[in-house]
């Protein structure tokens, strides 16, 4: 559950302040008939918006709890009626579902200011980070973000990651620590 994995990194990152899980997702909705891009859906925990600075124009954070709700940014929202968006459903494409996928209706609970400057710019559908019975996914493909103190060592952080991320049985990697105010704040440059 997410509390062991905050536990982990507490114990293991005392300086930690909070984390999130993310991942990219390819999941195909469709919205009034019409079939949405895959590759604009952002899948994330309910720790999202602690760690990353997110203005609602409509709703709030407290509005994503619920598993089968969605948030949509600005962008998407112009497209197909801004306010009018709220309470209307996205659907899971059934041509796309794998067979262990069931189809989904997810309820759009608010609407997020693009994603503008940062690594999820080309995001335009979050979701939670569910799987179809409520379970926190884990997996490779996933990205885990700390939120540190601004002047914490970052070398210091470094040297604590592989010890933590024994709790993660299925890395098939070593672990890397990227600054997200060289990432996420920035163009990348």
């Amino acid at each position: 559950s997410y509390t062991n994995l905050e536990t982990q990194l507490r114990d293991g990152i005392p300086e930690l302040e909070k984390a999130t899980r993310v991942d990219e997702m390819g999941n195909v909705f469709m919205y009034e008939g019409e079939r949405l891009s895959g590759d604009k859906t952002l899948a994330v925990d309910n720790y999202f918006f602690d760690v990353f600075q997110t203005r609602f124009l409509y709703g709030s954070a407290d509005d994503f709890k619920a598993s089968n709700t969605v948030l949509v940014t600005e962008s998407f929202a112009r497209r197909y009626g801004m306010e009018n968006l709220i309470g209307k459903s996205l659907t899971t494409d059934p041509v796309t579902l794998t067979t262990y996928e069931q189809k989904e209706e997810l309820i759009i609970a608010g609407i997020i200011e693009d994603f503008t400057e940062s690594i999820f710019k080309e995001y335009e559908i979050i979701r939670h980070l569910k799987n179809m019975n409520g379970v926190l996914v884990y997996g490779s493909g996933i990205s885990t973000f700390i939120k540190i103190p601004q002047h914490t060592d970052i070398e210091t952080i470094k040297d604590k990651i592989p010890s933590v991320a024994k709790f993660w049985q299925e890395f098939t990697e070593d672990p890397i620590l990227i600054r997200l105010d060289k990432l996420y704040w920035s163009d990348g440059k």
